[in-house]
Order: C-alpha cells, then sequence, then structure tokens
C-alpha cells in the first residue's frame, strides 16, 4: 500500500530524520491543539512510529518513508509481497533470496507451542481487557497496555475487535466516557 501526503519538512530531511529524536512542529497549531483537546490525537509526533510498530507487530517488514520537498510517501507491504519482493530482487540480482527487512520478528497470533489449551495470545489478552474494564469501566489504554504489558496499539486493535464482536461499548466521549461490559465471553 502506498499512501502519500503533501507536507512541508525542514530542509534536508531524510527518512533518517524521521525515525531520529526530532521536535514535532504543528503547521497549524490551533488545529492540532483541538484535535488534541478532542481526544483525536494523543501525542504529538508519535505517528510514524506508531506505523512502524504496528507493522512489527503484525510481522510486516518496517514501512519504507520517502521524503520529497513538498510531500512524503509511505510504503507498506503485507508478507506476501515481503516475499515476492525479496525473490525479485533476488532474480535481478542473480542472488539468493535476501530478506528485506532483517530483525523483524512475525507476531504469533496463532496457537502457542506451551500453551496445549489451544488459546491464542490475542485472546488472552482480549480476556485480560474485559476483566480490566468489569474491574474499572474508566480505564485508559495506556494503563491497560501497561497491566498486560503490551503497546497502545494492540490495547486499541484488540478494543476495535471487542467493538466489532459486540463484546462491550464505549458510553460517552472518549475522554470523559465509561467503558460497558455486553457480554464477557469471548465464544
Amino acid at each position: 500500500m502506498r499512501i502519500t501526503n503533501r507536507c512541508v519538512f525542514p530542509a534536508g530531511w531524510t527518512e533518517e530524520t524521521l525515525f531520529s529524536i526530532h521536535e514535532s512542529r504543528q503547521l497549524n497549531p490551533n488545529i492540532a491543539v483541538g484535535f488534541f483537546r478532542a481526544g483525536l490525537v494523543e501525542r504529538f509526533g508519535s505517528g510514524i512510529q506508531k506505523i512502524v510498530d504496528f507493522c512489527r507487530e503484525n510481522g510486516n517488514p518496517k514501512p519504507r518513508y520517502t521524503i520529497y520537498p513538498d510531500m512524503i510517501t509511505l510504503r507498506m507491504y503485507s508478507r506476501e509481497q515481503n516475499v515476492e519482493l525479496a525473490l525479485d530482487n533476488s532474480k535481478q540480482k542473480g542472488e539468493g533470496i535476501e530478506p528485506i527487512n532483517e530483525g523483524i520478528e512475525p507476531t504469533n497470533e496463532g496457537i502457542e507451542p506451551s500453551n496445549p489449551n489451544g488459546i491464542n495470545k490475542a485472546q488472552v489478552r482480549r480476556k485480560r481487557i474485559l476483566n480490566l474494564i468489569e474491574k474499572n469501566n474508566d480505564v485508559t489504554t495506556y494503563s491497560l497496555a501497561r497491566d498486560i504489558d503490551t503497546s497502545e496499539a494492540t490495547i486499541e486493535r484488540d478494543i476495535a475487535w471487542l467493538k466489532r464482536n459486540g463484546l462491550i461499548e464505549r458510553d460517552g466521549s472518549k475522554r470523559f466516557g465509561k467503558w460497558v461490559v455486553l457480554k464477557s465471553d469471548l465464544n
């Protein structure tokens, strides 16, 4: 998937600059602060890292960013595309298959060898989320991530799954609302 967005970066920015510590500058601070206060922005300057973390957690290759003077392009590859790209690259170079993104460990959303009951990691996390919400219905994704020892992005995906499957719903706004557990059985 390729996403392109018009934007203005400081002169000389590269993909490496995006991943180093840098100041987050909003082109229109009034709009940015409005979105932040409405609860639509969790933290300024965290979007690129969230995308990278999401890809890593799902076993996808690290996304590729290309910075142009007036825009940025983000390319994200699926696991299947990773294999196809590796095969294409190896044919062009006349070499063996080279991994495109070394060091990215695929997540094990399937059955774990140490788990004889066949319950996967996602099911365990989602059950823990339900239990924590039942104990404290105004719990935040940050505290859920901390208690379960996973990323906020993973918690947000699990919450979206729980909502989609009719297990929980949000009563009120993101900032002042409460969670309501509709069903506590994942099956």
